[in-house]
Order: C-alpha cells, then structure tokens, then sequence
C-alpha cells in the first residue's frame, strides 16, 4: 500500500499542476493572447493563487466559442486534482495512505461535478471544435 499511496500522491502533486497549466496555456491561446505559453508555465509552477489570479484576468478578453474536447478533459483534471491536492494536504491526516484516500476520493466528487459544469458550459457558449 506504501507504494500504491507514493505514486497516488505524486499524481496530485503533479497531475493538478500540469493539467492546469495545460488548461491556462490552451484557453489563453484560443482567448487570442500572445502570452498563452508564459501563462501556462506561471499556471504550472504556482497553480494556486495564478489560475484563480488568470481566470480574473481573462474576464477582459474575447469571450472564447470553441471548446474542444481535450480542453474540457484537462479542465475537469485540473479543478479536480488541485481540489483533491488541497483536500489531501489540509484535511486528511500526515501519512501517505490517509492523504492518497482523502485525494482519491475529492478528485472523484470534484470530477463529477466539474465535468458536467464544463459540458454545460459548451452547450450554452458555443460549438466544440
């Protein structure tokens, strides 16, 4: 079990992070800004206060109408593994198998909330691409 909640938690640790920054990089890009690479990587590094710091920032650009499959993938991973990575660090006990359980299971109610809502949002914002 030490092993599977090592490798459990090095998702969250990563996994979030790297969606996020995936996600920031593509919604910039089709947001039309010039800075998507540089968002993304700040995104990637400091996932915490920089994706809610872009999504304030981004309310003054272009509304985007193309959502493509991938980019609703790598938002419901985003919002779901950083959530859990949180729930896993403030809430859940200090040993490796109590934050991998608590994780686990946050990434999974976040991702069925956070998918549907994402759906949602392409249905009433535009066509995918």
């Amino acid at each position: 079990m030490p092993s599977v909640a090592a490798l459990g938690t090095a998702v969250l640790v990563f996994g979030g992070p790297l969606a996020a920054g995936y996600w920031v990089f593509r919604d910039a890009a089709a947001r039309g800004s010039d800075r998507a690479g540089p968002y993304g990587v700040a995104a990637t590094l400091l996932p915490i206060p920089l994706v809610p710091l872009y999504l304030f920032v981004r309310r003054t650009w272009p509304e985007r109408r193309h959502w493509s499959r991938r980019d609703r993938a790598a938002g419901t991973a985003a919002a779901a593994l950083l959530s859990a990575w949180a729930v896993a660090t403030l809430l859940a006990p200090p040993d490796p198998g109590s934050q991998f359980s608590w994780g686990a299971g946050a990434a999974v109610a976040v991702a069925a909330v956070a998918h549907p809502i994402a759906v949602r949002w392409v249905a009433v914002h535009g066509p995918t691409q």
